[in-house]
Protein backbone atom coordinates (compact mmCIF):
# COMPACT_ATOMS: atom_id res chain seq x y z
CA UNK A 1 0.00 0.00 0.00
CA UNK A 2 1.20 3.50 -0.80
CA UNK A 3 1.88 6.12 1.87
CA UNK A 4 -0.44 9.09 2.32
CA UNK A 5 2.15 11.34 0.68
CA UNK A 6 2.43 9.11 -2.41
CA UNK A 7 -1.35 9.05 -2.76
CA UNK A 8 -1.65 12.79 -2.10
CA UNK A 9 0.80 13.67 -4.86
CA UNK A 10 -1.24 11.59 -7.34
CA UNK A 11 -4.44 13.20 -6.06
CA UNK A 12 -3.01 16.71 -6.49
CA UNK A 13 -2.15 15.95 -10.11
CA UNK A 14 -5.69 14.64 -10.69
CA UNK A 15 -7.53 17.62 -9.16
CA UNK A 16 -5.33 20.16 -10.91
CA UNK A 17 -7.13 19.31 -14.14
CA UNK A 18 -10.60 20.08 -12.79
CA UNK A 19 -10.24 22.81 -10.15
CA UNK A 20 -9.71 26.53 -10.56
CA UNK A 21 -6.01 27.27 -10.21
CA UNK A 22 -6.48 29.36 -7.07
CA UNK A 23 -8.44 26.54 -5.40
CA UNK A 24 -5.81 23.99 -6.41
CA UNK A 25 -3.02 26.15 -4.94
CA UNK A 26 -4.95 26.50 -1.68
CA UNK A 27 -5.46 22.74 -1.40
CA UNK A 28 -1.84 22.09 -2.25
CA UNK A 29 -0.68 24.60 0.37
CA UNK A 30 -2.88 23.19 3.15
CA UNK A 31 -1.72 19.65 2.38
CA UNK A 32 1.98 20.54 2.30
CA UNK A 33 1.93 22.76 5.40
CA UNK A 34 -0.54 20.97 7.66
CA UNK A 35 -1.25 17.43 6.59
CA UNK A 36 1.96 16.11 5.09
CA UNK A 37 4.19 16.78 8.14
CA UNK A 38 1.83 14.79 10.40
CA UNK A 39 0.66 11.82 8.32
CA UNK A 40 2.59 12.00 5.04
CA UNK A 41 4.80 9.00 5.87
CA UNK A 42 1.92 6.92 7.26
CA UNK A 43 -0.15 4.33 5.48
CA UNK A 44 -3.83 5.34 5.18
CA UNK A 45 -4.75 2.47 7.54
CA UNK A 46 -2.40 3.78 10.24
CA UNK A 47 -4.07 7.17 10.69
CA UNK A 48 -5.69 7.81 14.06
CA UNK A 49 -8.15 10.48 15.13
CA UNK A 50 -5.39 12.11 17.23
CA UNK A 51 -3.37 12.55 14.04
CA UNK A 52 -6.38 14.09 12.33
CA UNK A 53 -6.77 16.59 15.18
CA UNK A 54 -3.08 17.48 14.92
CA UNK A 55 -3.52 18.21 11.20
CA UNK A 56 -6.45 20.45 12.03
CA UNK A 57 -4.60 22.35 14.74
CA UNK A 58 -7.01 20.97 17.35
CA UNK A 59 -4.45 18.96 19.27
CA UNK A 60 -4.91 20.91 22.47
CA UNK A 61 -1.73 22.99 22.28
CA UNK A 62 -1.92 26.63 23.28
CA UNK A 63 -2.08 29.16 20.49
CA UNK A 64 -4.54 30.56 18.00
CA UNK A 65 -7.44 28.31 17.11
CA UNK A 66 -8.16 27.56 13.45
CA UNK A 67 -11.28 28.98 11.85
CA UNK A 68 -14.32 26.85 11.06
CA UNK A 69 -13.70 27.37 7.34
CA UNK A 70 -10.10 26.21 7.61
CA UNK A 71 -11.05 23.10 9.61
CA UNK A 72 -13.80 22.14 7.17
CA UNK A 73 -11.51 22.63 4.16
CA UNK A 74 -8.72 20.58 5.75
CA UNK A 75 -11.11 17.76 6.64
CA UNK A 76 -12.41 17.79 3.08
CA UNK A 77 -8.87 17.51 1.69
CA UNK A 78 -8.01 14.63 4.04
CA UNK A 79 -11.23 12.82 3.19
CA UNK A 80 -10.62 13.15 -0.56
CA UNK A 81 -7.03 11.90 -0.28
CA UNK A 82 -8.00 8.86 1.81
CA UNK A 83 -10.87 7.94 -0.48
CA UNK A 84 -8.56 8.37 -3.46
CA UNK A 85 -6.26 5.82 -1.80
CA UNK A 86 -9.06 3.38 -1.03
CA UNK A 87 -12.81 4.06 -1.49
CA UNK A 88 -13.49 1.48 1.22
CA UNK A 89 -11.83 3.54 3.97
CA UNK A 90 -14.37 4.64 6.59
CA UNK A 91 -13.48 8.32 6.78
CA UNK A 92 -16.68 9.19 8.67
CA UNK A 93 -15.66 6.95 11.56
CA UNK A 94 -12.18 8.46 11.62
CA UNK A 95 -13.53 12.01 11.75
CA UNK A 96 -16.62 11.36 13.88
CA UNK A 97 -16.82 13.27 17.13
CA UNK A 98 -14.24 15.93 16.26
CA UNK A 99 -15.46 19.18 17.79
CA UNK A 100 -15.15 21.88 15.17
CA UNK A 101 -14.91 25.62 15.82
CA UNK A 102 -18.21 27.42 15.56
CA UNK A 103 -18.82 29.47 12.45
CA UNK A 104 -18.81 33.13 13.44
CA UNK A 105 -21.21 35.26 11.44
CA UNK A 106 -19.38 38.40 10.37
CA UNK A 107 -21.05 41.74 10.93
CA UNK A 108 -22.17 43.06 7.57
CA UNK A 109 -21.89 46.78 6.97
CA UNK A 110 -23.31 49.06 4.28
CA UNK A 111 -22.82 52.74 3.60
CA UNK A 112 -25.66 54.96 4.72
CA UNK A 113 -27.21 57.42 2.28
CA UNK A 114 -25.22 60.25 3.84
CA UNK A 115 -21.97 58.27 3.62
CA UNK A 116 -22.67 57.50 -0.03
CA UNK A 117 -23.21 61.20 -0.75
CA UNK A 118 -19.92 62.09 0.93
CA UNK A 119 -18.06 59.35 -0.93
CA UNK A 120 -19.55 60.44 -4.27
CA UNK A 121 -18.41 64.01 -3.63
CA UNK A 122 -14.83 62.79 -3.20
CA UNK A 123 -14.95 60.50 -6.25
CA UNK A 124 -16.32 63.27 -8.46
CA UNK A 125 -13.52 65.70 -7.51
CA UNK A 126 -10.55 65.43 -9.89
CA UNK A 127 -11.59 61.93 -11.07
CA UNK A 128 -8.97 59.44 -12.19
CA UNK A 129 -9.04 55.71 -12.98
CA UNK A 130 -8.83 54.76 -9.30
CA UNK A 131 -11.82 56.87 -8.28
CA UNK A 132 -13.77 55.78 -11.36
CA UNK A 133 -13.16 52.11 -10.53
CA UNK A 134 -14.66 52.60 -7.07
CA UNK A 135 -17.64 54.39 -8.61
CA UNK A 136 -18.13 51.43 -10.97
CA UNK A 137 -18.17 49.04 -7.98
CA UNK A 138 -20.68 51.16 -6.07
CA UNK A 139 -23.03 51.30 -9.05
CA UNK A 140 -22.65 47.77 -10.45
CA UNK A 141 -21.69 45.57 -7.47
CA UNK A 142 -18.36 44.38 -8.94
CA UNK A 143 -16.02 42.50 -6.63
CA UNK A 144 -12.54 43.83 -5.80
CA UNK A 145 -10.76 41.24 -7.94
CA UNK A 146 -13.16 41.84 -10.83
CA UNK A 147 -12.56 45.60 -10.98
CA UNK A 148 -8.78 45.09 -10.70
CA UNK A 149 -8.86 42.75 -13.72
CA UNK A 150 -11.35 44.79 -15.77
CA UNK A 151 -10.06 46.02 -19.13
CA UNK A 152 -11.33 49.05 -20.99
CA UNK A 153 -12.25 46.74 -23.87
CA UNK A 154 -14.78 45.11 -21.49
CA UNK A 155 -16.68 48.40 -21.23
CA UNK A 156 -18.93 49.05 -24.23
CA UNK A 157 -20.03 52.68 -24.37
CA UNK A 158 -22.08 51.89 -27.48
CA UNK A 159 -24.05 49.06 -25.86
CA UNK A 160 -23.84 50.69 -22.41
CA UNK A 161 -22.61 47.50 -20.73
CA UNK A 162 -19.72 46.07 -18.73
CA UNK A 163 -18.60 42.49 -19.33
CA UNK A 164 -17.21 40.82 -16.19
CA UNK A 165 -15.28 37.71 -17.18
CA UNK A 166 -12.09 37.64 -15.13
CA UNK A 167 -10.75 38.32 -11.65
CA UNK A 168 -7.33 38.90 -10.15
CA UNK A 169 -6.06 37.78 -6.77
CA UNK A 170 -2.75 37.38 -5.00
CA UNK A 171 -2.25 33.74 -4.09
CA UNK A 172 0.51 31.72 -2.49
CA UNK A 173 3.05 30.75 -5.13
CA UNK A 174 2.48 27.14 -6.25
CA UNK A 175 5.43 24.80 -5.76
CA UNK A 176 5.69 24.21 -9.51
CA UNK A 177 4.94 27.80 -10.62
CA UNK A 178 7.43 29.40 -13.03
CA UNK A 179 7.38 32.90 -14.50
CA UNK A 180 9.77 35.46 -15.93
CA UNK A 181 10.55 36.80 -12.48
CA UNK A 182 11.49 33.46 -10.94
CA UNK A 183 15.11 33.69 -12.04
CA UNK A 184 15.43 37.11 -10.44
CA UNK A 185 13.72 36.75 -7.09
CA UNK A 186 10.98 34.27 -6.30
CA UNK A 187 8.36 35.86 -4.05
CA UNK A 188 6.10 33.84 -1.79
CA UNK A 189 2.99 35.00 -3.65
CA UNK A 190 1.97 35.71 -7.24
CA UNK A 191 -0.70 37.91 -8.82
CA UNK A 192 -2.97 35.65 -10.84
CA UNK A 193 -5.77 36.40 -13.32
CA UNK A 194 -8.42 33.68 -13.56
CA UNK A 195 -12.03 33.23 -14.58
CA UNK A 196 -14.58 34.72 -12.14
CA UNK A 197 -15.68 33.09 -8.90
CA UNK A 198 -18.33 30.91 -10.58
CA UNK A 199 -19.93 30.33 -13.98
CA UNK A 200 -22.70 32.80 -13.11
CA UNK A 201 -20.06 35.41 -12.28
CA UNK A 202 -19.21 35.70 -15.98
CA UNK A 203 -21.88 38.29 -16.70
CA UNK A 204 -22.86 41.44 -18.57
CA UNK A 205 -24.02 44.38 -16.47
CA UNK A 206 -25.92 47.34 -17.96
CA UNK A 207 -24.35 50.73 -17.27
CA UNK A 208 -26.65 53.00 -15.21
CA UNK A 209 -27.26 56.30 -16.99
CA UNK A 210 -25.28 58.28 -14.41
CA UNK A 211 -22.24 56.00 -14.77
CA UNK A 212 -22.48 56.00 -18.58
CA UNK A 213 -22.51 59.83 -18.61
CA UNK A 214 -19.63 59.94 -16.13
CA UNK A 215 -17.50 57.64 -18.32
CA UNK A 216 -18.25 59.78 -21.39
CA UNK A 217 -17.16 62.90 -19.53
CA UNK A 218 -14.12 61.25 -17.95
CA UNK A 219 -13.09 58.43 -20.32
CA UNK A 220 -10.71 55.77 -19.08
CA UNK A 221 -7.41 55.28 -20.90
CA UNK A 222 -4.94 52.44 -21.28
CA UNK A 223 -5.47 48.69 -21.28
CA UNK A 224 -6.94 48.33 -17.79
CA UNK A 225 -9.87 50.29 -16.38
CA UNK A 226 -7.93 50.86 -13.16
CA UNK A 227 -4.20 51.58 -13.13
CA UNK A 228 -4.16 52.04 -16.94
CA UNK A 229 -1.17 50.00 -18.17
CA UNK A 230 -0.91 47.16 -15.66
CA UNK A 231 -2.95 45.00 -13.31
CA UNK A 232 -4.10 46.71 -10.15
CA UNK A 233 -2.84 45.09 -6.98
CA UNK A 234 -5.99 44.37 -4.89
CA UNK A 235 -4.35 45.22 -1.55
CA UNK A 236 -3.06 48.53 -2.92
CA UNK A 237 -6.53 49.37 -4.22
CA UNK A 238 -8.04 48.62 -0.82
CA UNK A 239 -5.60 51.09 0.70
CA UNK A 240 -6.60 53.74 -1.82
CA UNK A 241 -10.24 53.14 -0.98
CA UNK A 242 -9.46 53.66 2.72
CA UNK A 243 -7.83 56.98 1.86
CA UNK A 244 -10.88 58.14 -0.07
CA UNK A 245 -13.16 57.22 2.82
CA UNK A 246 -11.05 59.28 5.21
CA UNK A 247 -11.21 62.19 2.78
CA UNK A 248 -15.01 61.81 2.85
CA UNK A 249 -14.90 61.76 6.68
CA UNK A 250 -16.28 58.22 6.75
CA UNK A 251 -15.16 55.58 9.23
CA UNK A 252 -13.28 53.20 6.88
CA UNK A 253 -15.05 50.01 5.90
CA UNK A 254 -13.68 47.17 3.75
CA UNK A 255 -13.91 47.23 -0.03
CA UNK A 256 -16.64 44.57 -0.13
CA UNK A 257 -18.95 47.06 1.59
CA UNK A 258 -19.42 48.65 -1.84
CA UNK A 259 -20.96 45.41 -3.11
CA UNK A 260 -23.23 45.04 -0.08
CA UNK A 261 -24.30 48.67 -0.45
CA UNK A 262 -25.10 48.18 -4.13
CA UNK A 263 -27.30 45.19 -3.33
CA UNK A 264 -29.08 47.03 -0.53
CA UNK A 265 -29.69 50.06 -2.76
CA UNK A 266 -31.20 47.81 -5.43
CA UNK A 267 -33.59 46.16 -2.97
CA UNK A 268 -34.57 49.55 -1.52
CA UNK A 269 -35.32 50.68 -5.08
CA UNK A 270 -37.67 47.74 -5.60
CA UNK A 271 -35.47 45.63 -7.89
CA UNK A 272 -36.61 42.06 -8.51
CA UNK A 273 -34.36 39.66 -6.48
CA UNK A 274 -33.76 37.50 -9.57
CA UNK A 275 -32.47 40.49 -11.52
CA UNK A 276 -30.23 41.49 -8.62
CA UNK A 277 -28.92 37.93 -8.32
CA UNK A 278 -27.86 37.96 -11.98
CA UNK A 279 -26.23 41.39 -11.67
CA UNK A 280 -24.19 40.17 -8.71
CA UNK A 281 -23.27 36.94 -10.47
CA UNK A 282 -24.76 34.60 -7.87
CA UNK A 283 -25.70 31.00 -8.54
CA UNK A 284 -29.04 31.42 -6.74
CA UNK A 285 -31.41 34.08 -5.42
CA UNK A 286 -31.04 32.57 -1.93
CA UNK A 287 -27.39 33.59 -1.75
CA UNK A 288 -28.35 37.12 -2.77
CA UNK A 289 -31.06 37.50 -0.16
CA UNK A 290 -29.18 35.82 2.69
CA UNK A 291 -25.76 37.38 2.23
CA UNK A 292 -26.14 40.66 0.39
CA UNK A 293 -29.44 42.23 1.35
CA UNK A 294 -29.22 44.23 4.55
CA UNK A 295 -32.18 46.42 5.49
CA UNK A 296 -30.91 49.74 6.85
CA UNK A 297 -32.65 51.74 9.55
CA UNK A 298 -33.83 54.10 6.81
CA UNK A 299 -35.41 51.22 4.88
CA UNK A 300 -37.07 49.83 8.01
CA UNK A 301 -38.55 53.19 8.95
CA UNK A 302 -39.80 53.87 5.41
CA UNK A 303 -41.50 50.48 5.16
CA UNK A 304 -43.06 50.84 8.61
CA UNK A 305 -44.43 54.22 7.58
CA UNK A 306 -45.77 52.69 4.35
CA UNK A 307 -47.58 50.05 6.41
CA UNK A 308 -49.31 52.65 8.55
CA UNK A 309 -50.15 54.78 5.54
CA UNK A 310 -52.12 51.85 4.20
CA UNK A 311 -53.80 51.24 7.53
CA UNK A 312 -54.74 54.80 8.52
CA UNK A 313 -54.66 56.56 5.16
CA UNK A 314 -52.68 59.35 6.84
CA UNK A 315 -49.08 59.27 8.11
CA UNK A 316 -49.19 60.83 11.55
Amino acid sequence: MKTVNEVAEEWLIAIQKVLKHSTYVRYQSIYRRRIQPVIGDCLPTEISQIMVKMCLGLGGNAGSRPSASYVNTTLNIMRQILLYADPAIHTDELMHGIIKPRTVQKTIEVFSSEEQRRLLNVLEQHPDSYKTGILICLMTGCRLGEICALKNADISMENETIHIHSTVQRIQRPVDFVDDQTAKKASKTVLLVTSPKSQKSDRIIPLPDYLHSFLRKYPLKGEFAVNNTKLMEPRTYENKFTTYQKMAQITPKNFHTLRHTFATNCVAGGMDPKVLSELLGHSSVTITLNRYVHPTDEMKKKQLNDVYKNITGVLR
